[in-house]
């Protein structure tokens, strides 16, 4: 295991607080190594201009929001395949901005900030979970989350229950964290 990766989680760990939803050790490793993960995995020269306090912050952004913990990590797999995490970025001939390229129309309804990466996170989680409900009428319980997602991600396209195209990564890095994690305890 990368010894910068056991040094972070173990600062990480001796520095930060445990919040009042009780997150534990084990949580905090967690977010430590997806964060370590989302960097290497996104680019390699994402990870330079990147720093991890950003990332842990999208993290704790989703938690805020109520994003089941079996999605944890879905901003950063959005915000690297739409921007590798650059809230300069700019794609659709010029009309999506940032992190997670939301088009104009976010500015208008949801008074959004879209070169703010921590404004559009916020309005990004809180609208899948604004959908969710809905979601979970027309695609049923188990599929309900990531068709919310795909429905924010890349707008309602008829509405179908789907996976965001984001979804692939995430499930590689999960499965990457656990590895290091089994490795680590090992």
């Amino acid at each position: 295991m990368n010894l910068y990766v056991l040094l972070f989680t173990t600062l990480l760990v001796a520095v930060t607080p445990l919040d009042a939803r009780g997150d534990t050790t084990h949580d905090v490793v967690f977010d430590a190594v997806l964060v370590d993960v989302a960097l290497e995995q996104c680019g390699s020269s994402t990870s330079d201009s990147v720093n991890h306090r950003l990332l842990s912050d999208l993290l704790s952004i989703e938690r805020a929001a109520g994003i089941p913990e079996k999605y944890r990590g879905m901003v950063l797999a959005a915000a690297c395949s739409e921007s590798r995490y650059s809230s300069k970025a700019r794609g659709d001939e010029g009309k999506a901005i940032g992190i997670l390229q939301l088009w104009p129309w976010w500015e208008r309804v949801y008074q959004v900030d879209r070169t703010d990466p921590y404004d559009s996170a916020d309005a990004w989680t809180g609208q899948i979970m604004k959908a969710l409900p809905k979601a979970r009428r027309k695609c049923g319980k188990r599929r309900g989350f990531v068709s919310a997602w795909a429905w924010v991600a890349s707008g309602p396209k008829g509405w179908r229950c789907r996976a965001p195209r984001h979804y692939k990564r995430l499930r590689r890095w999960q499965r990457l964290v656990r590895e290091r994690l089994q490795d680590y305890e090992e």
